[in-house]
């Protein structure tokens, strides 16, 4: 599996889904969403914050910590490559976004192109000697 990513504060697991880790003001706050399930869960120092299940391309969660308002949206913002932007916004202010891309675009259109001859030769092949 080909991953990529824009910084290392970032992770993947088949278990967890992406993991987005965070920093602010000696708060670490973790936003994992699973690529099966849909679930995104939000933990602060550890302890779990928020939790929600969401196949939306683009969703938004709130949550407050220490009486800061923060702001986490996932976007999932290429379906061919499974590229997914994760932003923390505090108190209105944008604070910080991280990428996650699980296969390169080069990669992602290989892998379709071979999708796509291989149903059109499957196709024909049928067409041609099982039906006709």
């Amino acid at each position: 599996m080909q991953t990529t990513n824009t910084n290392n504060n970032v992770s993947v697991s088949i278990t967890k889904g992406v993991t987005f880790a965070f920093e602010d003001q000696g708060k670490e706050i973790e936003v994992t969403c699973s690529l099966f399930s849909g679930k995104q869960t939000i933990y602060v120092n550890g302890k779990q914050v928020f939790s929600t299940h969401s196949f939306r391309l683009k969703s938004c969660q709130s949550f407050t910590s220490d009486n800061e308002d923060y702001e986490v949206e996932l976007e999932l913002e290429n379906l061919l490559t499974h590229k997914i932007r994760c932003t923390l916004i505090k108190n209105g202010a944008h604070l910080k976004t991280q990428h996650f891309g699980l296969l390169s675009t080069k990669y992602a259109l290989m892998i379709f192109m071979m999708f796509f001859v291989g149903g059109a030769l499957s196709g024909f092949i049928t067409s041609r000697f099982i039906i006709g």
